[in-house]
């Protein structure tokens, strides 16, 4: 994967989810528990963010929702909200990620339930979506 470049793991229509790392295994399970019709992006990068691909998502879509295991501010939501701001994206986003309190230890599983990016928590969050 070129560096900056991001890609289409899933071609969809009317959500856009964009991912980063291996949190997209979540969000590729979340898409089957719920069985909605979203495409499906890996960013790749956070720095430097595929403006291009964003430019292309923001015409296609009217939803986004971005995923990652890493915090919510300063992380891929927020750097996608900035530049939808730029753009004068009208669009709604969603951005899932590690809140910004104390996370307790625990398994993976268990941290991933805690901050809402199991792949449960990510399909009742596509769930109340509405195309």
């Amino acid at each position: 994967m070129p560096i900056g470049k991001g890609r289409c793991l899933r071609k969809g229509a009317h959500i856009a989810i964009l991912s980063i790392g291996t949190i997209a295994l979540n969000v590729s399970k979340a898409i089957k528990i719920q069985a909605v019709n979203a495409s499906h992006y890996d960013m790749g990068f956070l720095k430097p963010l595929d403006l291009e691909l964003l430019d292309s998502i923001f015409e296609q879509y009217h939803t986004i929702v971005t995923v990652e295991d890493g915090t919510r501010i300063g992380g891929l939501g927020s750097s996608v909200s900035d530049y939808a701001f730029a753009k004068a994206y009208t669009g709604n986003i969603q951005i899932l990620g590690i809140p910004d309190r104390f996370i307790e230890h625990g398994t993976v599983a268990e941290l991933q339930e805690d901050a809402g990016i199991s792949p449960t928590q990510i399909a009742a969050v596509l769930a109340q979506i509405k195309v």
